[in-house]
């Protein structure tokens, strides 16, 4: 049988060196998945390391700083293309690029 761990906001503050205040306001902003025990939340062993690694990356998810890293890569891509387009123009009109 497969036991899920899960902890106490209490004992999240601590792995996290922070106040319990801050547990429970990340668990209302979203960004830390818990669930209700009675009055208490819980937070699963998944959903902790899962935000450990967003807050490792500066609460960005794998996916968000793939698409940047991407985005970053077409940049360059269209500033080669850019300046390729501005030295065929020059050379066409006869002008000298600035």
């Amino acid at each position: 049988m497969n036991i899920l761990k899960s902890y106490k906001t209490s004992e999240v503050s601590l792995i996290l060196d922070c106040t319990i205040a801050t547990v429970k306001s990340e668990i209302q902003k979203g960004r830390l998945k818990a669930f209700k025990v009675g009055a208490e939340y819980r937070i699963s062993e998944q959903s902790l390391e899962d935000y450990m690694g967003v807050i490792v990356n500066g609460y960005k998810t794998e996916n968000e700083i793939k698409l940047e890293e991407e985005n970053a890569k077409l940049r360059e891509q269209l500033e080669k293309s850019h300046k390729k387009l501005l030295s065929i123009t020059a050379v066409i009109t006869g002008t000298e690029i600035a």
